[in-house]
C-alpha cells in the first residue's frame, strides 16, 4: 500500500448496527492515500467479527482484551498509525464524500494542527436534525472556558506529532476526553482551522456515550472547566468560576444563590481579562453573547443578585454596541423579578 497521507482512527465498543456504514463511509473516500486503524474496545455483540468481513489492504484491526475505555483505545490506534494527519471516525456516525480531501486542504492552507468540519447532526430519538456550525473563534474561545464548544469529537483532523506533544488522550479520563485535549492544546498554543461545510453525519441516539453517560460527562468537564478558567482567573474561587459557569451555561440548575452572586461579581473581570489575555481586537462579539447569557439568566434571579445582573447585563450591552442587546438589556430592567 501507499505510504499513507492521513490514519483514520476510530474506536468501537457494541456498535455493530451502524458500524458497517461507519466503515464503508471511509473506505469510500477519494483522494489522498490513508490507512484506517479500527481499535474494537472488546466488543460483545459481534461487531469484531464483522469487521473482519473487510478484506482491504488499508484496514487494520486490533482488539483490546478487555474494555479500556475511549482514551487508551484512541492512544492505541496514534500509536501505530504510519500517516503524520490523524483523522478522527465514531462507529455510529458517516463521514460524507470528500470529508478526507477537503479537511487535509484546510490543515494545510491554514498551516494549523487542528481541523473541524460541520456535522449534520441527526437526534434519532427526537426526530430533530439540525446542523453543527463554528462560532466567531473569539466566542468560541470564550465558551470553551465552560464546555466543549470546540466541536464533535469524529469531525476533527490533526497533525499526529502535534497531539503526541500535547500529552495525546488522558488515560485516566473516562468521558469528556476531546474537551481536555483539546484544553490542553490551546494551552500550549496549537491553532485550530475550521472548514464551513459539512462532512460528517452525526448521530446522537439513546445508546450513544453521550447520553448514556451525561452525567459523568458533565462532571468531568466541570473539572476540565475549572481549569480552564483558573488559566484567566488565576486568584477566582471555586465557588466564584462555578457561578460564572452557571451564567454562561445555565448548569446545574439547582446553583445557589450565593454561588450565583459570586459569578455576578466577576463576569465582567472575567470577559476583561480573557479579551487581554488572547489579544484579540474584536471584543464586541464575546461581549454580546455575554449580554444574551445573562438575559437567559434574568428568570432565575431576584432580589440583589437580579439587579447586579441588570447592570452586568447594560455594560455589556453597551460593549457589544449592539442596539438589539441594549433593547434587550433596557427591556429586561422594566420586567418583573418573576417572568
Amino acid at each position: 500500500m501507499t505510504t499513507p497521507e492521513v490514519s483514520v482512527v476510530m474506536a468501537v465498543h457494541d456498535a455493530r448496527d451502524t458500524l458497517g456504514e461507519a466503515v464503508e463511509s471511509i473506505l469510500g473516500q477519494q483522494g489522498p492515500a490513508f490507512e484506517f486503524i479500527i481499535v474494537d474496545d472488546d466488543s460483545t455483540d459481534g461487531g469484531f467479527d464483522l469487521l473482519h468481513r473487510y478484506a482491504d489492504p488499508r484496514v487494520t484491526v486490533l482488539r483490546n482484551d478487555r474494555n479500556l475505555g475511549l482514551s487508551v483505545s484512541l492512544n492505541r490506534g496514534l500509536g501505530v498509525a504510519k500517516a503524520p494527519v490523524i483523522a478522527r471516525m465514531d462507529a455510529d456516525d458517516v463521514s460524507l464524500e470528500g470529508r478526507l480531501a477537503s479537511q487535509l486542504e484546510t490543515l494545510a492552507r491554514g498551516r494549523a494542527d487542528i481541523s473541524f468540519c460541520r456535522c449534520l447532526i441527526d437526534d434519532t430519538e427526537t426526530g430533530s436534525e439540525g446542523e453543527w456550525r463554528e462560532d466567531n473563534w473569539t466566542v468560541m474561545r470564550w465558551r470553551c472556558l465552560f464546555d466543549n464548544a470546540f466541536g464533535p469529537h469524529p469531525a476533527v483532523m490533526y497533525r499526529r506529532d502535534a497531539i503526541l506533544q500535547a500529552g495525546g488522550y488522558d488515560e485516566g479520563l473516562r468521558r469528556a476526553q476531546d474537551y481536555d485535549l483539546w484544553d490542553r492544546c490551546l494551552a500550549s498554543g496549537l491553532t485550530f482551522a475550521y472548514l464551513p461545510r459539512p462532512l460528517l453525519h452525526y448521530r446522537v441516539h439513546g445508546a450513544s456515550a453521550s447520553r448514556r453517560h451525561a452525567s459523568d460527562q458533565a462532571a468531568a468537564a466541570h473539572h476540565i472547566s475549572r481549569r480552564a478558567l483558573a488559566r484567566v482567573l488565576p486568584d477566582a474561587t471555586t465557588t466564584e468560576m462555578d457561578g460564572l459557569r452557571w451564567l454562561m451555561l445555565g448548569q446545574p440548575k439547582d446553583t445557589s444563590p450565593e454561588t450565583a452572586r459570586a459569578g455576578l461579581g466577576i463576569s465582567a473581570d472575567a470577559a476583561k481579562r480573557f479579551l487581554r489575555l488572547i489579544g484579540d481586537g474584536t471584543p464586541r462579539p464575546v461581549w454580546k453573547y455575554v449580554a444574551a447569557r445573562l438575559a437567559r439568566r434574568l428568570k432565575d434571579l431576584e432580589g440583589q443578585a437580579r439587579r447586579l445582573a441588570l447592570a452586568r447585563l447594560f455594560d455589556a450591552s453597551l460593549r457589544a454596541a449592539s442596539p438589539a442587546a441594549l433593547a434587550r438589556s433596557a427591556y429586561a430592567a422594566v420586567l418583573p423579578e418573576r417572568i
